[in-house]
């Protein structure tokens, strides 16, 4: 049939499971990797090159690069659209598109009346992890220096200024998430 010539294939899924990661199973509310990252495979005709790729990435970025593989005008994609075009990355493993992912979580399970509301900040440096109700409990974790995530390090004292700089930039990137639409019509 010739599709594989003119077919973007894209490999990839909502969440990933612990499978005993951290003496945990299954999926769930938490910071960890094995939730968090996801297969996010790539093949497009006449653009991608079999390759790894350490860049940051995020589920949302999807529509965007595709929008933009489609060369679909900016005026012509949805206003405010979210995520990033990652066709750099698919064309160079090597380039970089941005300098975090923010990841939300929010889940309620109305039978046990729980609200489950987490916001994950991942930099190429560090993961913070942030819980609606305890505010004085996050996560921190070196994504270099730490890569299996076994030593939070919310509380540490030499990390503070890091923790604090992390914070504020979930803080806003949280608002710059929100949507603007729908569009107040009334003035008042």
């Amino acid at each position: 049939l010739g599709l594989a010539n003119n077919t973007i294939i894209i490999y990839t899924s909502d969440h990933g499971d612990l499978m005993g990661d951290h003496g945990m199973i299954l999926k769930g509310p938490c910071p960890f990797n094995g939730i968090l990252n996801v297969p996010f495979i790539w093949k497009i005709p006449g653009v991608t090159k079999p390759a790894i790729t350490d860049s940051l990435a995020s589920s949302i970025d999807i529509s965007k690069t595709i929008l933009n593989l489609l060369n679909i005008p900016k005026e012509a994609q949805p206003p405010d659209i979210q995520g990033k075009d990652l066709t750099p990355i698919l064309t160079d493993p090597l380039e970089k598109v941005r300098d975090f992912c923010l990841v939300e979580h929010d889940e309620e399970i109305e039978q046990l009346k729980i609200k489950i509301r987490l916001r994950h900040l991942i930099t190429e440096d560090y993961k913070l992890t942030l819980y609606n109700g305890l505010p004085d409990y996050g996560d921190l974790f070196n994504r270099k220096e730490d890569p299996h995530e076994l030593h939070n390090l919310w509380f540490d004292e030499n990390y503070i200024d890091i923790r604090h700089k992390l914070v504020e930039k979930i803080f806003h990137e949280n608002l710059n998430a929100q949507s603007r639409y729908p569009k107040r019509l009334a003035m008042s």
